[in-house]
């Protein structure tokens, strides 16, 4: 049986659209457009200082800038601009005055090949989609930016160093998918280190805390795992080990929706993708989240995704691309 976050990844069906290796060196600054969904940097060699939030008339931003070292990384969920400096009170030069163009998969900024050293300072990025149906479970509610640093940075170390040697050689055969299969590996150990770092109990509210969760962690996994189950929010506080009330406002404080209507929509997201990767019918993909009635299931995916299942199956196929909802 699939654990918690693999069952969610599966359904977000992430992709790694692009990733490109930065070097720079000396008093630099950069600032870029919001990655429209996942981001994901990690510091080979040296150190950055990045600011996420609209630039503001000296050069900074709204959100404290997060220093990180070499090892460290940062997932960027997407709403919001961002910058990167040598340093925190350095201005930051629009990514598209420096580079018009789309990235090549090696930049040097103020700086040309050779071995890190002397103050230069190696990033390399990926920029990840996922499923647009199922964006909201990650991005809704998720910080706009998740550092990885100390301790949990240590473990992503070894696929650093082997993007860091790919990124270095682009033109290698089989390049290209080797770094977008290592990116998609930095991301997952990047959402294991947010789910098994202690936070504080006033920490950040959303998903990735949810599930973090020691208790309402529980009950998610067994949705995700078990969604055929006729759940009660009763049922869902015994995983939780927790008296229903206490368990329903903790839920809705952290995921941001009631127990129920999270396990509908959650249901509906694994139909989906369903629909889209399987040829099974569309009552026994029903039956397979939780509804024998196929009637059922077909007025809750319609209410939930915007369109009937069969239409949805025929337009997300075509093209190899997810249908609009109508």
């Amino acid at each position: 049986m699939p654990d918690a976050l693999s069952s969610v990844l599966d359904i977000l069906d992430v992709r790694v659209a692009s990733s490109a290796r930065l070097e720079a060196a000396g008093a630099w600054g950069l600032s870029f457009p919001e990655p429209g969904q996942l981001k994901v940097i990690a510091v080979l060699a040296g150190q950055c200082w990045v600011t996420v939030g609209p630039a503001g008339p000296a050069g900074g931003g709204p959100g404290e800038p997060v220093r990180l070292r070499a090892g460290d990384g940062l997932l960027l969920t997407g709403r919001q601009e961002f910058a990167v400096r040598s340093d925190p009170n350095e201005a930051a030069t629009p990514q598209p005055v420096v580079l018009p163009g789309p990235w090549p998969p090696v930049v040097y900024h103020q700086t040309g090949p050779g071995p890190a050293g002397d103050g230069r300072t190696v990033l390399v990025s990926g920029r990840l989609t996922v499923d647009r149906y199922a964006e909201g479970l990650l991005l809704e509610r998720t910080p706009p930016a998740v550092p990885i640093t100390g301790r949990a940075a240590a473990a992503q170390r070894p696929v650093l160093e082997l993007l860091s040697a790919e990124a270095a050689d682009p033109g290698a055969p089989g390049s290209l998918a080797i770094r977008r299969q290592l990116t998609h590996v930095l991301l997952v150990q990047v959402l294991r280190a947010v789910l098994t770092t202690p936070t504080e109990p006033a920490g950040p509210t959303g998903w990735l805390a949810a599930l973090a969760d020691p208790q309402v962690g529980a009950a998610l996994a067994a949705i995700h795992t078990r969604p055929a189950e006729p759940w009660t929010v009763a049922g869902l506080a015994r995983e939780a080990t927790m008296s229903r009330s206490a368990f329903a406002a903790r839920f809705r404080t952290l995921v941001g929706q009631p127990p129920l209507d999270y396990l509908i929509t959650w249901r509906m997201h694994r139909a989906a993708r369903e629909l889209r990767t399987s040829g099974d019918s569309v009552a026994s993909i029903g039956a397979a989240v939780g509804y024998p009635a196929e009637t059922t299931f077909s007025s809750t995916f319609r209410r939930v995704i915007g369109q009937p299942p069969g239409r949805y199956r025929v337009a997300a196929r075509s093209a190899g691309q997810i249908a609009t909802p109508g």
